[in-house]
């Protein structure tokens, strides 16, 4: 079944959907301390950091996911530098699925590819989009492969909340010459 997702830009007014998604139990086991991200949310949305940038995914009317993008271009951490593009721009994306009710219904893939075709089309010298979940997180991995991302590299951050965890980084990158996705 054909589902049709729409994205839109967070706004602070989204802070207490989005504290709720950051509470659940199925989020913070891999996003960590609520408080922290949720920190993080107020801060780019009042302009203090402009790292971050936050999008709402809708089914029909319905927010149900949180997308989160940064230019990784911009401050690049040592261990994403060799698999930035040669030209144009590269971001990372952080996905978490919100509503309890809407994890395991089989709709991540086909969101993930509705999002990556919409920031592509907002952005033409977008040319690669790093994620790099918890390797642990088996669920995760498997939906991104199955949308085209590859397995690039595997690291284990220094500091931080995630300090100690093993991660694995993913690309995924777009076709140069007809703005359209493949998995080169």
């Amino acid at each position: 079944m054909t589902k049709t997702f729409t994205f839109r830009r967070a706004e602070l007014s989204d802070g207490e959907l989005i504290s709720r998604w950051f509470h659940s139990p199925h989020v913070s086991e891999f996003w960590g301390e609520a408080s922290t991200n949720i920190c993080d949310f107020r801060d780019a949305m009042s302009g203090v950091c402009s790292l971050f940038h936050y999008w709402i995914g809708q089914d029909d009317t319905m927010p149900f996911c949180l997308l989160i993008t940064t230019d990784a271009t911009r401050d690049t951490p040592e261990h994403l530098v060799p698999f930035l593009p040669e030209t144009g721009e590269a971001w990372t994306l952080d996905v978490l699925i919100g509503p309890p009710e809407y994890v395991g219904r089989g709709i991540a893939t086909q969101m993930l590819e509705s999002f990556l075709s919409h920031i592509q089309y907002q952005n033409r010298a977008l040319r690669t989009v790093l994620i790099d979940p918890e390797a642990n997180n088996s669920r995760a991995i498997h939906v991104y492969e199955k949308v085209g991302f590859q397995l690039v590299s595997e690291f284990v951050p220094s500091d931080g909340a995630f300090q100690g965890k093993p991660h694995v980084l993913m690309a995924f990158h777009y076709c140069q010459s007809t703005h359209s996705r493949t998995s080169a």
